[in-house]
């Protein structure tokens, strides 16, 4: 569950910034991305004889691209890939006034049978060993390492509830 590490993360840097000797005490971030998310209305998508389903493929496609092929070049194998303008990348306006063809009538544009909304997302999921991580890092100043390192785990293990399967690695 990214929101539970997360904060069980922000919960030990607040701790440990508290600890007598820390300094420059930093977590990666694995939220706070924005994105566009496109909802498709199934029913007007219907209504035009567009299913839902391909239309979702030529819209990745545009986005992401579609593998169209391999060219070989001695050893090297360059992949091929087909996709849509960069405009339509860079401009949600673009993006929704997107020209679809239909079976029934003239193409129509995106924005007729879909919704475009932000929503806020992971920045990159962080894994080690299968497992999600985030790193927590602090200099320590004034005061021995090894005091400082035993003196945070004590208060971690004491003060912070980590959900169930969750462990701490130190170094």
């Amino acid at each position: 569950d990214l929101a539970a590490l997360s904060e069980s993360a922000e919960e030990i840097a607040t701790l440990l910034r508290s600890l007598s000797g820390a300094e420059d005490v930093f977590r990666t971030l694995s939220e706070g991305a924005e994105y566009l998310e496109v909802e498709l209305d199934p029913l007007a998508a219907g209504r035009l004889g567009l299913p839902v389903e391909e239309l979702q493929e030529r819209l990745r496609a545009r986005l992401e691209g579609l593998h169209a092929g391999t060219i070989f070049s001695g050893v090297r194998r360059i992949p091929i890939m087909l996709r849509g303008s960069p405009l339509l990348r860079e401009s949600p306006l673009d993006f929704m006034n997107l020209q679809l063809p239909t079976t029934r009538s003239e193409p129509i544009p995106l924005s007729q049978i879909a919704s475009l909304r932000r929503v806020e997302g992971p920045v990159q999921v962080n894994r080690e060993g299968a497992s999600r991580l985030v790193v927590i890092t602090a200099n320590v100043r004034g005061r021995d390492l090894v005091g400082f390192v035993e003196n945070a785990k004590q208060r971690v293990a004491e003060e912070i509830a980590l959900p169930a399967g969750s462990r701490i690695e130190w170094g």
